[in-house]
């Protein structure tokens, strides 16, 4: 059985067999038309396998909702694959469509035991965390 993969935020990048989502209808990358600020999104409980969320975040209201609906898409065990910029970046600030940046430790409040782990009361088990440079 092939593996469901949803691009949210996917705009002119293609995955192969994902099902691209964005606010914005482009032939050929855009599946599902979707306001990623406005929840909840248009998928099932559990319904994903994957889903990457690339540069996406830091343009939306409210993260730790956003991240909370994403994790009722996910089936259990399902992997998330994101990337938001880091403060020290150059585009973290320069991007005038950026609501926030974001630091090594500021999804650490969803693997519990953090102080600040009380805003949200779901779970992911970060697997890998690494700051990039470009």
């Amino acid at each position: 059985m092939k593996p469901i993969i949803i691009n949210l935020g996917c705009g002119k990048t293609r995955i192969p067999d994902s099902i691209g989502v964005d606010c914005i209808k482009i032939p050929g990358f855009v599946d599902v038309v979707q306001d990623l600020n406005t929840t909840p999104y248009s998928f099932s409980d559990d319904y994903a396998d994957e889903i990457h969320f690339y540069h996406v975040l830091e343009h939306l209201d409210n993260p730790v909702a956003k991240l909370e609906e994403i994790h009722r898409i996910l089936k259990p065990g399902g992997i998330l694959y994101m990337r938001v910029p880091h403060f020290s970046s150059n585009g973290a600030f320069t991007d005038i469509t950026h609501k926030r940046p974001f630091s090594y430790f500021s999804f650490d409040i969803f693997e519990g035991d953090v102080p600040h782990s009380y805003y949200s009361k779901v779970r992911f088990n970060i697997l890998n965390k690494e700051l990039k440079y470009s």
